[in-house]
């Protein structure tokens, strides 16, 4: 079964770029995971401060697995 999250992120005033840019760089990893369906790191369009983060994983483990 697929495990999905989805997570918004508040920054600070003015930090959001840099907080996007750290993400995009934690996330690399997973691009050569299989078990990493997706990794999208976006900014939200109405908040200037507020981020989302999804992923898609084939399974919960395989997403704890690659975190260690």
């Amino acid at each position: 079964m697929s495990y999905a999250l989805l997570n918004k992120l508040t920054t600070k005033p003015g930090r959001r770029e840099e907080v996007v840019e750290l993400l995009l760089e934690s996330g690399q990893p997973f691009a050569d995971d299989e078990a990493c369906r997706l990794y999208l790191v976006t900014k939200d369009a109405q908040d200037p401060d507020a981020i989302w983060v999804v992923d898609l994983w084939d399974s919960e483990e395989q997403h704890a697995r690659a975190l260690q």
